[in-house]
């Protein structure tokens, strides 16, 4: 317990260290200016104006949602206002389902697609959880079965084309907890071979076999177990090598695939436990969203997001439609390497553009140039939708 506790105090303090030094980057100085938010609003008159490709503005969406969670956290701990929090957690929660859906329903409109990485999808299904959304919840679901039963094909390069989350990925143990429970509790069923699943899943499968039960001191005993292997899966991601589930200051202590599971709990009229053993679930921000009794109100309006959804639907007019449920396509037998220079590993890539390319220097300097190669021979492209996918030269880097 002390070793546990001294964690999670580690943990809150490298956060409120990060927004006391912000100083009107990411978060609102005394005067309420942000620089952050002021280059979204620069990004979107681009996309706008036409001088940005106008599939970028998925990615505005995404960063949008990322900057209001990141807000609600700020509200939390440095500004301690619980109400202000909560307005932008759901705020957070709605770009992110439109994101989402939107990206979904636009599959085949826009290069490179909008795959996102499992633990991504999932967090935002979490969000929707928490906040009690329950339809939203269900379409995140959905989304996500149907891409895994889609499988992988190839397009006529042999690149691989997948759905939102493709297959998901072997990695991420509490986003297919997140995944499998929701199923378990509503009845849903994915096509299992096609699922890139982990090889052990303990200690989520016990939670998973015994979601409902009401004796509380096993839920507080699950839920402690949980929390570790929570804090096991974090670290500050300052190397390119290594993976972590949780992997940023805000996930290191936002327990929220475990308050997903007890909000599900309460939604099928079971009691939860009134307090926790594990320090990780007495953070403001675990006993803030512990302690909701009604689900948060949905926001009536999300910024720009309109304009952006009007421009993407200029170039893909099936952006507003429903997607027609697939048959279940087998993942490709054959490896679909999309480039030369690749080797073929499990594993971190460098993504490098040659010297003469126009925007060499610019994914040189770019943070998120990396890529997640997994099993089957399929790349993750996170952050690297703003480049010529079929120009790059991979680099292996590590696991």
């Amino acid at each position: 317990m002390m070793e546990n506790e001294k964690i999670v105090n580690n943990f809150m303090k490298e956060l409120k260290k990060q927004h006391a030094k912000d100083d009107g980057y990411r978060f609102p100085d005394k005067n309420k200016k942000c620089e952050l938010y002021d280059d979204f609003k620069d990004d979107i008159d681009e996309v706008l104006a036409g001088e940005r490709p106008v599939g970028i503005s998925f990615n505005i969406l995404h960063a949008l949602s990322d900057w209001h969670l990141d807000n609600s956290v700020y509200q939390t701990f440095h500004i301690k206002n619980s109400e202000n929090a909560k307005r932008e957690f759901t705020l957070s929660s709605m770009y992110a389902y439109v994101a989402i859906k939107k990206g979904d329903r636009s599959w085949g409109c826009f290069p490179n697609d909008q795959h996102k990485l499992m633990d991504l999808v999932c967090m935002y299904m979490a969000q929707a959880l928490i906040c009690s959304w329950w339809s939203e919840a269900d379409e995140f679901a959905k989304m996500m079965i149907e891409s895994i039963n889609y499988g992988q094909v190839a397009d006529k390069d042999g690149n691989p084309l997948e759905r939102i989350i493709g297959c998901g990925e072997s990695d991420v143990y509490a986003s297919w907890f997140i995944l499998d429970l929701y199923c378990k509790v509503h009845k849903l069923e994915y096509t299992q071979e096609n699922a890139w699943y982990p090889d052990n899943m303990k200690p989520y499968d016990e939670v998973i076999a015994t979601w409902d039960t009401t004796d509380l001191s096993e839920v507080d005993r699950l839920t402690y177990n949980l929390s570790d292997i929570h804090l096991a899966h974090t670290k500050e991601g300052t190397s390119p090598n290594d993976y972590y589930e949780f992997d940023t200051p805000l996930r290191w202590i936002f327990p929220y695939e475990i308050i997903s599971w007890l909000r599900l709990r309460e939604h099928q009229g079971l009691e939860n436990p009134s307090e926790f053993s594990h320090p990780l679930m007495n953070t403001p921000i675990a006993k803030m969203f512990l302690e909701l009794k009604e689900p948060l109100e949905k926001p009536k309006h999300l910024p720009y997001a309109d304009v952006l959804i009007a421009k993407l639907k200029e170039k893909c007019p099936k952006i507003d439609e429903e997607i027609e449920k697939q048959e279940p396509i087998s993942i490709l037998k054959e490896k679909t390497i999309p480039t030369k220079a690749l080797a073929p590993k499990t594993g971190r890539y460098r993504a490098t553009l040659p010297n003469t390319h126009p925007q060499a220097n610019q994914l040189e300097g770019d943070p998120h140039s990396y890529a997640r190669f997994l099993k089957g021979d399929v790349f993750i492209y996170e952050g690297l939708e703003d480049y010529e996918l079929s120009e790059i030269t991979w680099s292996y880097v590590g696991n």
